[in-house]
């Protein structure tokens, strides 16, 4: 998540002070920023499965990457919500082969089995943890702005 990338995947303490707050209350703060103008747009839109997906997808995976102290296991909501979103139209198939793999790669980075040769060193470097962080922060963007700006279910009158 974007801990992660800002501190180059090293262990932090999320209590640790930043610019006068601690580190996890500018996850709760950044995320709450986020979190309305996708809320506003969903409650304004007509209810279709398609924005109801779309927004529960948006949701989880921008928790995932804002907030500190969050586990492998709290990427599975985004994964769930990726393959309802497929299902409802296949344009989205993206979201769900790239967060199924990060979540493997996020698993697999805790636990390190079955034994893949290239894959324990591949999850130690940091330069490519910080390139996958920066894919994610790329989809994460793409989807929050087609959420807000091109997707075009009926407005509610």
């Amino acid at each position: 998540n974007i801990c992660g990338l800002v501190f180059n995947f090293q262990p932090g303490d999320a209590a640790s002070n930043v610019f006068l707050l601690r580190c996890e209350h500018w996850g709760f703060l950044a995320f709450g920023l986020l979190l309305l103008p996708i809320l506003y747009k969903y409650f304004k839109t007509k209810f279709s499965y398609e924005t109801l997906f779309y927004f529960l997808f948006l949701t989880s995976i921008t928790y995932f990457f804002v907030l500190t102290r969050m586990h492998e296991r709290y990427l599975f909501f985004g994964i769930i919500f990726a393959q309802l979103l497929m299902m409802v139209n296949k344009k989205y198939w993206f979201n769900l082969v790239f967060f199924t793999i990060l979540y493997f790669l996020n698993l697999y980075r805790g636990l390190f089995q079955p034994d893949f040769p290239v894959l324990p060193d591949l999850l130690r470097n940091t330069v490519f943890l910080n390139l996958l962080a920066v894919c994610y922060l790329i989809i994460l963007l793409y989807n929050y702005y087609y959420f807000m700006f091109k997707l075009k279910p009926h407005e509610k009158h």
